[in-house]
C-alpha cells in the first residue's frame, strides 16, 4: 500500500505540474497575463483531481457492488468523478467551476484512463492472479488452467473472498 500511495502522490504532483505549464503556455499564446494564483489553482486542481481518480479506483476495488466497481474503473466514470472534484477544488480556491471541471476531466480521462487502456486486456492464458484482479475490478468469470495454479495463489484468493 505504501508504494501505491507514493506512486499516486508522485503522479498527482506530475499532473499538477503538467497542467500548470499548459496553463502558462496557453495564457501566453492568448496574450493573457499569467498569475501565480491561477498557476497555484491549476496545480491544486489537477493534483487533487488526479489523486481523487486514483482513490476512486481504490474504492471501486474495495466495494463489492459491481455497479460501483464498473463506474470506478470506466473511462467515463473516471472523467466524470475527476471533473466534479476538479470543479469543486477550483471553486473552493476562488476559480471557475467549469475550468476546474475541464482540468479534472482531462487529467482523469487522458492520463488515468489512457494508462488503463494502454495496459490492454489480460493475456490469452490468464493466471489465478489475473482472475482475482479481474474479480476485484468487477469483471466476469475467467477460466484458468488448473495445471498452472500454485496452491499459494489459491490461498491468496480465498483470503480475498473471505
Amino acid at each position: 500500500m505504501g508504494s501505491w500511495v507514493g506512486k499516486e502522490f508522485a503522479r498527482a504532483v506530475a499532473h499538477g505540474v503538467a497542467q500548470s505549464y499548459i496553463y502558462v503556455f496557453s495564457s501566453a499564446i492568448k496574450g493573457e497575463d499569467v498569475s501565480l494564483s491561477n498557476f497555484a489553482i491549476t496545480f491544486a486542481t489537477a493534483g487533487i483531481a488526479s489523486a481523487a481518480s486514483s482513490g476512486l479506483k481504490l474504492v471501486g476495488a474495495a466495494v463489492s457492488t459491481n455497479a460501483v466497481n464498473q463506474f470506478a474503473n470506466s473511462l467515463g466514470g473516471q472523467m466524470a468523478f475527476g471533473g466534479i472534484i476538479g470543479g469543486l477544488t477550483e471553486s473552493a480556491m476562488g476559480g471557475n467551476f467549469f475550468h476546474g471541471f475541464a482540468t479534472g476531466a482531462i487529467v482523469s480521462g487522458l492520463n488515468h484512463g489512457m494508462h488503463d487502456l494502454a495496459d490492454g486486456p489480460p493475456s490469452k492464458d490468464p493466471t489465478l492472479d489475473d482472475a482475482i484482479d479481474n474479480y476485484k475490478k468487477g469483471g466476469g468469470d475467467m477460466e484458468v488452467d488448473a495445471s498452472k495454479v500454485d496452491l499459494h495463489d489459491v490461498y491468496k484468493g480465498l483470503q480475498y473472498l473471505a
